[in-house]
C-alpha cells in the first residue's frame, strides 16, 4: 500500500510481507482521524510515527544536535531571566541567550520538520514526470505519487 508513494520501506519486513502489502494499486489517505483506503476487504498492517518515551512514559530528547542546543538554551533563559529582574545578571547576556534559542529552536523545527524517505519519494515521483498528466484531478491525484513509466516501444 502506497503513502502516495512507497508504502513501506523497512527492513525487518520481509520480503513475503512487503510484495503482498506492495501489490499494485492499494493507496490510502489520511484526513483528520480516518484513513480511507481503496481495498474493500481485507487486512492493513498500520505502521506510525509517534514520540519515543522512556520507560516511565517521558518524551526522550531527539538525536538532533540543533534540538539539543535549543533545549540548553532554553534552560538558560529560564534561569537568567528571573536574574534579570534582580539585576544579578547583565541585561545583554539574557537578550543574547534568547537570540540563540530564538535561532535554535527554527532551526531545529526546519530539520524536524524534513519529509523522511517514503514522503520524499513521493515528492519525487509527482514532481519529475517527462509527459504531463493532465487527468489528475478527475483520478483523485491517485496516482500522482507512483512513478512514471513511458513505454516508448509502441511507437517504433
Amino acid at each position: 500500500m502506497n503513502y502516495n508513494s512507497s508504502f513501506y520501506n523497512n527492513p525487518i519486513v520481509s520480503k513475503d510481507c512487503y510484495n503482498r502489502c506492495n501489490k499494485g494499486g492499494k493507496t490510502y489517505s489520511i484526513n483528520r482521524e480516518y484513513i480511507h483506503t481503496d481495498i474493500e476487504q481485507g487486512c492493513v498492517r498500520i505502521v506510525y510515527k509517534s514520540i519515543p518515551t522512556d520507560e516511565e512514559g517521558y518524551p526522550l530528547i531527539p538525536n538532533n544536535e540543533k534540538f539539543k542546543e535549543a533545549l540548553k538554551y532554553h534552560v538558560l533563559w529560564q534561569l537568567y531571566e528571573p536574574l534579570s529582574y534582580q539585576t544579578d545578571i547583565n541585561q545583554n547576556v539574557l537578550e543574547q541567550v534568547q537570540q540563540q534559542y530564538m535561532f535554535y529552536i527554527a532551526s531545529s523545527s526546519n530539520s524536524l520538520l524534513m519529509p523522511d524517505v517514503n514522503e520524499m519519494e513521493s515528492i519525487k515521483n509527482a514532481i519529475v514526470r517527462l509527459i504531463p498528466s493532465n487527468t489528475q484531478y478527475e483520478q483523485g491525484f491517485k496516482n500522482l505519487n507512483k512513478k512514471q513509466s513511458n513505454n516508448t516501444n509502441e511507437f517504433y
